[in-house]
């Protein structure tokens, strides 16, 4: 009856909530907080709300004590600074990692730029190495060339392929010593047919780009080599430079067979048209 009355109340007196009124209805006293919908309800708002089924059935509320305005200006408060906490410890660990992404970038870029020194100092140092090695080879070359590759049992004997090996016979030379004068030409232009991997060659032509990508995928072979690809008397070792070599001389000797009894047989054939 009071509270009926306490609600058809008009009045101009003027009075504050001695505590907090709930959410919903306005006028009754909240004895409850619900933690899912950060409202404060009465017992009955509370059981009319939250009995319906849905989403409201899984909410938790707690029980308030006697709660008045200073606890709740206090509650909303903490809340807020609550949040405030936590957007700042996002933007805080948002600056961190982007502090820390910056640093990475600048230490791999000042050790790419250390390796890189390291790197040229000990590349002089090789290349340095290779060319005096290349220059005693030289030298050694030519007092070779003196000493025995002008004189004239060596020139008859690499007429005939027969030369001996000697110590700094290039690569090119042990693969063609045992290569008669008259077939040496040939020799050298089919060895410097070789090519160390003939997919680098094609891969540029754009028509022919995907049958190589399944050629290379079926048989394993790398999509292109660093640098320059080998060819010529650089690619496969001595041996089979030499074989390869043999066979190409017994092929020249058997075509030259071939070729010489087709002229004898031409030949005749004319002489006695002729007659």
């Amino acid at each position: 009856m009071a509270q009926s009355c306490q609600k058809q109340l008009v009045t101009r007196h003027k009075f504050d909530h001695l505590v907090v009124p709930c959410e919903e209805c306005s006028w009754r006293a909240s004895a409850y907080r619900c933690l899912d919908c950060r409202q404060l309800y009465c017992s009955k708002c509370l059981l009319c709300l939250h009995s319906i089924g849905g989403a409201f059935s899984s909410h938790r509320a707690e029980r308030l004590p006697y709660y008045t305005a200073e606890i709740a200006k206090r509650f909303d408060l903490d809340v807020v600074m609550k949040k405030f906490k936590e957007r700042m410890d996002v933007l805080l660990g948002d600056a961190r990692r982007s502090r820390e992404t910056r640093r990475m970038a600048s230490v791999i870029k000042l050790q790419a730029w250390w390796r890189g020194v390291l790197a040229c100092r000990a590349g002089k140092k090789i290349m340095k190495a290779r060319r005096q090695a290349l220059r005693q080879e030289w030298r050694e070359h030519k007092r070779e060339d003196r000493l025995v590759r002008r004189t004239w049992p060596y020139q008859l004997a690499s007429f005939f392929g027969l030369t001996p090996a000697l110590h700094t016979d290039t690569r090119e030379e042990q693969a063609i010593r045992h290569v008669p004068w008259w077939t040496r030409h040939r020799a050298r232009e089919y060895i410097w047919t070789n090519k160390s991997d003939w997919a680098h060659f094609y891969t540029s032509k754009p028509d022919q780009a995907d049958f190589f990508q399944s050629y290379r995928e079926r048989y394993n072979i790398p999509h292109r080599h660093k640098g320059e690809a080998k060819r010529g008397f650089d690619v496969g070792t001595i041996e089979e430079l030499a074989d390869q070599v043999r066979l190409m001389t017994d092929y020249i000797r058997n075509n030259a067979q071939y070729y010489a009894i087709l002229a004898h047989y031409y030949l005749g054939v004319y002489t006695r048209y002729k007659l």
